[in-house]
């Protein structure tokens, strides 16, 4: 406990009690309830409540029209697959002369922090029927550095064309 520290007034240290256990209520339904799942929104600071069976429809049903992700099975190993693909592509780039070896260097995946991409998906309560919005967590995939090397090379370019054909009103 730190004694330097200044008291809660009355009536907010009240709330804060009171609010706790509503907090352990929750957990406690929670616990004995796995039909629900409890999502925070990007948009707000409210989180969603909904059953999982609804959410997991959505979110393959997302997948299905699409077409543009499929389900790993446990049996491959995918991350080993895409990084030894990304380094054939990176080392076939640098024998054929079309990177240096700066740029070879810059393009390498972080092999001390690699992780698979992956799809989850965010509620939109705010909206009817309460949508999915499809997030791909790639920040750390064997690919990312490929990307932003590529980024930061195209982008002026992007935005020097873009400021021609742009209007504010």
């Amino acid at each position: 406990m730190n004694f330097n520290q200044k008291k809660l007034p009355h009536q907010l240290n009240i709330r804060a009690r009171r609010e706790q256990k509503v907090i352990r209520s929750i957990r406690k339904i929670l616990r004995h309830r796995p039909d629900i799942t409890v999502r925070r929104t990007d948009k707000s600071k409210v989180f969603y409540a909904g059953n999982v069976t609804i959410f997991s429809d959505k979110a393959s049903r997302y997948m299905i029209e699409t077409d543009a992700y499929q389900e790993i099975s446990n049996e491959r190993c995918i991350l080993s697959e895409n990084l030894r693909l990304v380094t054939m592509l990176l080392a076939s780039l640098l024998k054929n002369r079309a990177i240096n070896h700066e740029q070879h260097k810059k393009m390498s995946p972080k092999i001390d922090s690699l992780e698979l991409a992956h799809l989850h998906f965010i509620p939109k309560p705010h909206k009817p029927d309460t949508p999915l919005r499809p997030i791909v967590a790639a920040i750390h995939a064997p690919a990312t550095e490929i990307s932003k090397f590529l980024n930061d090379l195209l982008a002026p370019i992007f935005l020097r064309v873009a400021r021609q054909t742009t209007f504010i009103n």
